[in-house]
């Protein structure tokens, strides 16, 4: 069994690529069931900076290739177009990169916490969806593990920052004090939500909530000490404030140019902040030409990110330390993992032979009683299982030439 990590992140593809890639929550359910031929198992990890999948198959080298196509054909995306900013890596290579992922090492803003919840989410839809189960799910459990004892045992995550503190960051670098100025949130989601927090945290003066969904955006506002609006009056919203903060999942866009040309009308020269953190992207490039808007994407935010950036780099040396250690510790249970599964199947095969020449056996011996009938079966288990004690230990050593020589006398892989 391989184990292979193929997409794309904010450190190979730009905005503009990576969110043609963007799976939803549906769209991901509907992919777990229809991985191509040949991979046993998958997690799709899809967030704002990086669309990636992660599988268990037989035949890495023809995997590769499938899930390229599979990740094309899923999003409408021609392969010579995504093929320029894939990366594939492969056992423990593939591991460490799931490794950094969830500790944050990988991400745009460097030590992040956010990400171990997204990685904990794609693994809970692929064991809804049975698309994972030993080893990969145990895998991913190890390297949400591993993001803990990082998070435990450096101060990466205590100096880290989200994506929503860089958004409010950047309002305070480009408009001072922020504590008489007016935010508009338009989410509800995890992303709205800590941004609400962070905009509350920051003393903004005013806090609005727009979400197509009014309840959610009431209880947002509620948790907050801001208001919500109704979607419908995001115009008059985007009159009256001064940032505009918008992270929703919508799949098109929310704020198209004739919106906030109706709102620049009524501001009277006021500036207005929009910052973009939704992949794909929530508003109108346009709106970046018109005059008073300042509008700035989640790429954008990556050199107001380098804020405290030497901090969290000293911590990284420590942090790779540990991730050296839970790779090997990873590798070998997986290795050992064959041996375990090449194991299921001897016995499997062994049994299921056992088991249909004692049936035929016992047709012709009708006249044998209950007790004598126990005694063949308790005869035919006996010998099974001392013939296969060695090659169980040898197995269990986790040799590879062994392996390979089971699979193939007993034929196995094609047992499937």
């Amino acid at each position: 069994m391989n184990f292979i990590a193929l997409g794309l992140s904010h450190t190979t593809a730009p905005l503009a690529v990576r969110e043609r890639l963007v799976f939803s929550s549906d769209k991901i359910r509907s992919a777990l069931r229809s991985l191509p031929h040949g991979i046993e198992q998958a997690v799709i990890v899809s967030t704002c900076n990086r669309t990636e999948i992660y599988a268990a198959t037989a035949d890495a080298a023809a995997a590769e290739k499938s899930l390229e196509d599979f990740l094309c054909f899923q999003n409408g995306l021609a392969p010579e177009h995504f093929a320029p900013y894939c990366y594939c890596k492969h056992q423990a290579d593939a591991m460490h990169h799931l490794f950094r992922v969830v500790c944050g090492i990988d991400s745009m803003v460097l030590g992040e916490d956010q990400i171990k919840s997204q990685v904990r989410r794609a693994l809970a839809q692929s064991l809804a969806a049975g698309a994972a189960r030993r080893p990969l799910s145990v895998l991913f459990r190890q390297a949400l593990e591993v993001g803990r004892r990082v998070k435990r045992e450096t101060l990466l995550s205590r100096h880290s920052v989200s994506v929503s503190h860089v958004a409010v960051l950047l309002a305070r670098k480009l408009l001072g004090d922020l504590d008489r100025k007016g935010f508009l949130i338009i989410s509800a989601g995890e992303t709205g939500k800590l941004t609400g927090k962070i905009v509350r945290e920051s003393g903004a003066g005013d806090i609005v909530v727009v979400n197509r969904t009014r309840g959610r955006a009431q209880r947002l506002a509620n948790r907050i000490g801001g208001r919500a609006l109704p979607f419908g009056r995001l115009p008059q919203a985007l009159a009256d404030t001064d940032v505009v903060i918008s992270a929703t999942g919508a799949p098109s866009l929310v704020l198209e140019s004739h919106t906030v040309a109706e709102a620049v009308a009524a501001r009277r020269g006021r500036p207005l902040l929009l910052i973009d953190l939704a992949v794909p992207r929530d508003i109108d490039l346009g709106v970046g030409e018109m005059p008073g808007v300042h509008l700035y994407n989640i790429d954008d935010l990556q050199a107001v990110s380098q804020k405290g950036l030497e901090a969290r780099r000293k911590e990284v040396a420590l942090a790779e330390a540990i991730l050296e250690d839970e790779v090997r510790r990873a590798e070998d249970w997986w290795h050992g993992q064959r041996g375990v599964m090449t194991i299921t199947s001897l016995r499997r095969r062994a049994e299921q032979v056992r088991r249909q020449e004692i049936e035929e056996a016992l047709r012709k011996l009708p006249s044998l009683t209950q007790q004598q009938r126990e005694g063949v079966e308790a005869l035919s288990r006996a010998i099974v299982n001392k013939l296969l004690h060695f090659p169980t230990v040898r197995l269990k050593a986790n040799d590879g030439e062994y392996i390979s020589a089971v699979e193939e006398l007993f034929k196995l892989k094609e047992e499937g």
